[in-house]
């Protein structure tokens, strides 16, 4: 076991563009599917965070880690990544989005095998052999709850590692929901876009971090980050 009393830096973003239900303009019919995949500009997106978060100086391992929803979108968004920053990654099913109700009836997550051969930088592909995902219709709040939860049993296993830092890749929902817990607020100061980076940071032994900034999207300029809520 590692010291644990560094300072801990979280990052935390949201998934690559896959779209928006509704707009004919785009015509990919894995928006109609409950897990979509990133579209090409979501990808992109993807790279130029990694690049704008290696030029931040991340740790190099094992001091850093990069812990993602295991939805596809967020997955795959975490893979390339970690590519770029040459890291192995973990899935978390606490910073997967609220399950809309739509999804109750048809929604199938990936499982260990599929998600180890898709994702080759994932690590902990075995916590999903059982079912990962609620089972019940969430709303903003509950998942809130659940976001607070998962950061609240991962904080001091971070800390006993001697993790120094850590990326978070969520939805909508979790990545707001993740920056406000671990600053002890209500609510995130702002949304976050596709692919926009915020950054918390944990003194030794503190329980609430501060936030150094939210939504930064300037690494985006070349690919503008476009918002996404489920079910729009």
């Amino acid at each position: 076991m590692r010291h644990a009393s560094s300072t801990l830096e979280v990052y935390v973003t949201r998934h690559g563009n896959v779209g928006q239900r509704g707009l004919r303009v785009i015509a990919d019919p894995r928006w109609d599917v409950d897990d979509p995949r990133l579209l090409p500009q979501g990808r992109r997106q993807a790279e130029h965070t990694g690049r704008r978060l290696a030029e931040l100086g991340l740790p190099k391992p094992p001091f850093t880690r990069i812990v993602s929803s295991p939805l596809w979108r967020t997955l795959e968004t975490a893979q390339l990544i970690a590519e770029v920053l040459e890291l192995r990654l973990q899935a978390e099913p606490g910073m997967m989005e609220f399950c809309h109700p739509k999804m109750i009836p048809s929604f199938r997550g990936l499982n260990d095998r599929e998600a180890a051969l898709i994702f080759d930088r994932l690590e902990n592909a075995a916590i999903l052999r059982e079912r990962w995902w609620p089972g019940e219709p969430e709303t903003p709040e509950t998942c809130r709850a659940r976001v607070g939860r998962a950061l609240d049993r991962l904080l001091p296993l971070w800390r006993a590692e001697g993790l120094r830092c850590v990326l978070l890749v969520g939805h909508g929902a979790s990545t707001d929901a993740a920056v406000a817990h671990l600053a002890g607020l209500e609510r995130c100061p702002s949304g976050h876009d596709n692919c926009g980076i915020s950054k918390v940071t944990l003194a030794p032994d503190a329980a609430k971090g501060t936030i150094d900034f939210v939504n930064c999207t300037r690494h985006l300029t070349p690919e503008p980050a476009v918002a996404y809520t489920y079910g729009a």
